[in-house]
């Protein structure tokens, strides 16, 4: 009986302790599970199902633990707005710092802080009025089931999964002219074209008459257009400083000075419904009514935004003398009083934020648009997310991989882009990720759409670089440009024309760049070399890519700047492969004398700052110096040391040698005749003072 009662407690102890095991196993799969999907990349909008519940320690029933307090729905929705509104404030910082390239000051944070209540408010009305969508019937899933469309070859409207089953791109949507000023007065006529299509059902004698019936920012009963809205609103036509800011912050980087030719909202109008199913009924007869070229649901879950914003978002071609993109938004009636309701609070959230960040030389306008379109944009496709993470597994960085197929080509047109997504065997896709990268419906993408936070760092990079280095001329050559890098920061590198990690973080650390940023830098620029086991390290060519970025997009746009920055005369393109002299350090560069780096010159020959100071000094010291005053010396002093970055030994003993009289020399000539010292004995003097 003992032995018996041994061995039961014995199996007992030992279920314990596999008990336990399972339980902490279990702990930490769960929470790295959580940690896993915290982390995922979903472009600032992580659908929260995706996080799985937290995992904590089950008390046993009847004990105080086990006795806590019930939640209400009133605590959950508290805890839902917490979280909703710092990830929204979350995600609009990150976007802003990414663009601006700057963050906000200390006391400017602070102002950000304050704006937890306005965004708070808008979450909430929008949450509102989405709950009352719902109680109006099914029409509301019905939407969320129904896809984008676009226009096809022929003048076919399809579903966007039709499109990328067949693997064929859409048509690329754009006015038919660039001209800004064009543009705004044919967008007054198209948007007196669309109210007399949308509007009163007795068409007005002339414009005059339409607009005193129908002014801006008000309501006409029983449109046209459809039987099924309850009312059209009419928001105006756009205004000449929005449709800028608009062009500068989504068009811009990509297109340039054409970005104004996709401003397909110049003309607008709005139809109002009682509930979803009024509104599907109501799209159905625009379909059938109007040449309709694009839909974009907002109910649908790839669509979805921060905010919460559910409407059908329609363009439509308008015939004057010449075809105009109109826009005809199809909302419910509960989400158009919701975000009547919630402009104010969002112009306080704008404004903000426009103070916080606002810099001299920034464009004030678009950081305004950009908090705007942040709020508002769809979410990325979560295939869009596991491209890029795939292509920064397999390349080190979307820049590298972008560089790679697609070299120094600005713009890439759909056959090219299919090209490349199959080599990752993603070509039945292709036509999926071309439509969510090219946000501007042009039919190109360029590299800021497809790698925007790479495009910062380089752009951000190449600003320090300017603001830096002595002369601009060592830009224009890679090898030069690696070597001034490496003599700025004093230190010794194992290979010439090679940088290595470690050794880049180190060259970066003068010019104020964190080893963060730094590592971001290194695999944005370097290029997986052929191999089995490529080295990693930059090279002189990847230098020379880093110079192009500016040439493959408007960089003005992509940084707000609005300052004469000219980024298209940065460097020369043929000469960014010249091959350099050799360069030497005899001592360390602090060491007090100029080091024998030779630079190469605009005329064409080398020549090293060391040796021209030599040069100077060699004359003043051979009895020239009657003939040359002072100011001369002193001027070619000055261009030497203006052309390369010296310590302040060097610069002292330089000019030193640069204000030392005529006189002095020729009597220390004199003296060394008196002394009968060997003519060789002299020169080497003479040379030893004009090193030092």
């Amino acid at each position: 009986q003992p032995r018996r009662e041994k061995a039961c407690e014995e199996q007992a102890k030992r279920e314990k302790e596999e008990f336990e095991q399972h339980k902490a196993e279990a702990l930490q799969k769960t929470a790295k599970a959580r940690e896993g999907a915290k982390a995922k990349f979903c472009d600032g909008h992580p659908a929260k199902a995706e996080l799985p519940p937290k995992a904590q320690e089950k008390h046993g029933f009847g004990s105080r633990q086990w006795k806590g307090p019930k939640w209400e729905r009133s605590d959950e929705d508290a805890a839902w707005r917490i979280e909703a509104v710092d990830h929204c404030l979350h995600v609009v910082l990150n976007a802003l710092r990414t663009r601006c390239s700057c963050s906000p000051k200390e006391p400017d944070f602070q102002a950000v802080s304050r704006m937890f209540e306005p965004v708070s408010e808008a979450l909430s009305l929008y949450r509102g009025a989405m709950e009352e969508s719902k109680k109006k019937g099914e029409g509301h899933q019905v939407l969320r089931q129904m896809e984008s469309g676009r226009l096809y070859a022929g003048g076919i409207l399809k579903e966007d999964s039709e499109g990328a089953r067949h693997c064929v791109y859409p048509d690329a949507l754009r006015q038919v002219t660039g001209n800004f000023k064009e543009l705004l007065a044919m967008a007054q006529t198209a948007h007196d074209t669309i109210l007399s299509l949308m509007g009163p059902r007795t068409t007005p004698n002339d414009v005059a008459s339409l607009q005193r019936r129908w002014p801006v920012d008000s309501k006409l009963s029983d449109p046209r257009a459809t039987t099924w809205a309850s009312f059209a609103y009419n928001p105006g036509p756009k205004l000449a400083p929005a449709a800028e800011a608009k062009a500068w912050v989504r068009y811009g980087p990509s297109q340039g000075i054409a970005r104004y030719m996709h401003l397909t909202d110049l003309a607008r109008c709005c139809l109002v419904f009682p509930d979803a199913a009024a509104l599907r009924e109501g799209l159905c007869q625009l379909i059938d009514t109007f040449e309709v070229v694009s839909i974009r649901n907002f109910y649908h879950l790839a669509c979805q935004n921060l905010l919460g914003e559910r409407y059908v978002e329609v363009l439509i071609t308008v015939e004057m003398p010449q075809a105009f993109l109109c826009e005809v938004r199809l909302e419910e009636a509960a989400f158009f009083e919701a975000r009547q309701r919630a402009e104010p609070h969002l112009g306080d959230v704008i404004q903000g934020f426009s103070e916080a960040f606002h810099e001299p030389g920034l464009h004030r306008d678009a950081i305004a648009h950009l908090v705007h379109r942040v709020l508002r944009r769809p979410r990325d496709a979560p295939l869009v997310a596991k491209f890029r993470n795939h292509l920064r597994h397999t390349h080190g960085s979307i820049a590298s991989a972008w560089r790679k197929y697609f070299g120094k080509t600005a713009q890439v047109v759909f056959g090219n882009f299919r090209h490349a997504v199959s080599d990752h065997g993603l070509r039945m896709s292709a036509t999926e990720l071309w439509m969510a990268l090219d946000a501007s419906m042009a039919g190109c993408i360029s590299l800021f759409e497809f790698a925007p936070d790479s495009v910062a760092n380089l752009l951000r990079f190449i600003t320090r670089l300017r603001e830096t280095v002595p002369n601009k001329g060592i830009l224009v050559n890679p090898s030069d440009l690696m070597s001034w890098l490496v003599f700025n920061a004093s230190i010794r590198i194992k290979t010439t024309d090679q940088l290595e990690q470690s050794e880049f973080r180190k060259v970066l650390r003068p010019l104020r760049i964190s080893p963060t940023v730094a590592d971001s830098i290194f695999a944005d620029l370097h290029s997986k070399g052929t191999g089995k086991h490529p080295a990693d390290v930059l090279l002189p060519k990847d230098f020379a890519w880093l110079m192009t970025v500016p040439r493959l997009l408007c960089a003005s746009c992509a940084t707000f700047t609005l300052d004469a920055i000219d980024w298209e005369n940065i460097v020369h393109a043929e000469q960014l492969l010249v091959k350099p002299a050799d360069r030497k350090f005899e001592r360390h560069p602090m060491a007090g004398e100029l080091p024998l780096i030779p630079w190469r010159s605009p005329i064409g020959f080398v020549e090293s700052p060391s040796q021209r100071a030599h040069a100077v000094s060699s004359t003043t010291a051979t009895g020239l110096g009657d003939t040359m005053d002072t100011e001369t010396v002193d001027t070619e002093a000055e261009d030497c040391l203006s052309s390369c970055d010296t310590s302040p030994v060097a610069v002292g003993a330089l000019t030193a040698v640069a204000e030392e009289p005529a006189e002095a020399v020729e009597a220390s000539d004199q003296k060394a005749e008196a002394t009968q010292e060997p003519a060789a004995d002299v020169t080497e003097a003479a040379e030893s003072k004009a090193a030092a």
